[in-house]
């Protein structure tokens, strides 16, 4: 495990770059080897040794601006008592890095002061609007299964998850009348949404501005709140600690599927103690129909 290790992906919220059920090759080498910290485990149970190790990882690289962009798998942030290499292993994309300030705008994502765009692969929802007589079975059926036609109120109204490219081509047909991105408004459900502890109305498709946690980072007393909760998910601290400094780098993760996604703007960055490695290869479960069922993951 110490090079690479494989993962069957048990979620939706990276498709269409990677679907449920696919099998995810992982190179560990890339955010350098974090060593083991767990000392003992049987495999394939909850069994492990109490006792484990402070995070080390060696051949960390000099910057982590080769993981910009880039899919990664890590263990998921949570305040059980499980050590952080036994966690449940998730995999998203590194959207901002640390010290990276990010915010998002009607789901358009701003790192430092530049608008990104992260991959075509991105699924967002949109409302179609079509014509009377259309019949969606039929004008949708070029698209593939997770664009999930929904009807919605209204007059032949439907819910789309679909990229960019797809909904340029859907705005095209003569059976559509209308073709308009849907998205959370400012204070909109924000109650599921990080920072859950602070009053800061961010939600979805309306996010910060948020500075991503770096090492050596001083907490400033009107923003200790907002990361006492980031730091004790990680488990840099715990609940009966104060802090003043961040003692790690964090990273910002989203799902390619932006609207159905659980990640980092609903748990907050993750640490760099939580990183496995870069996911590089997919080989497509039987119930996918892909045009290829191995590929490098962009």
């Amino acid at each position: 495990h110490v090079i690479g290790d494989g993962f069957v992906v048990k979620q939706s919220s990276m498709e269409s770059t990677i679907s449920d059920g696919d099998f995810v090759f992982v190179n560990r080498w890339k955010p350098g080897v974090r060593l083991p910290i767990t000392l003992f485990s049987i495999p394939f149970s909850t069994v492990y040794a109490k006792l484990h190790l402070p995070y080390q990882r060696t051949l960390k690289p000099d910057n982590w601006e080769g993981l910009r962009n880039k899919v990664v798998a890590f263990n998921s942030p949570s305040k059980d008592s499980l050590p952080i290499d036994k966690k449940t292993v998730w995999i998203k994309r590194v959207v901002a890095l640390p010290g990276d300030t990010i915010y998002i705008r009607r789901r358009q994502i701003w790192v430092n002061g530049k608008q990104v765009y992260t991959t075509p692969n991105a699924l967002r929802a949109y409302r179609v609007g079509l014509k009377r007589k259309a019949v969606a079975d039929s004008v949708f059926s070029f698209l593939p299964e997770i664009a999930n036609p929904t009807p919605l109120v209204g007059n032949n109204n439907w819910l789309l998850n679909i990229t960019d490219a797809q909904m340029a081509q859907v705005d095209t047909l003569p059976e559509v009348k209308m073709c308009i991105g849907l998205y959370q408004k400012p204070r909109e459900l924000t109650q599921s949404y990080f920072p859950k502890t602070v009053d800061e109305d961010w939600n979805r498709d309306y996010f910060g501005p948020f500075v991503i946690p770096f090492k050596g980072m001083e907490i400033k007393e009107v923003d200790y709140e907002l990361y006492r909760e980031v730091l004790l998910l990680s488990s840099e601290i715990r609940e009966t600690d104060s802090i003043s400094k961040v003692q790690q780098d964090y990273f910002f993760m989203m799902g390619d599927n932006r609207s159905y996604s659980k990640d980092s703007r609903h748990f907050g960055p993750i640490a760099e103690s939580h990183l496995v490695g870069v996911a590089t290869w997919s080989i497509y479960s039987p119930k996918q129909t892909k045009d290829k069922w191995f590929q490098r993951i962009q």
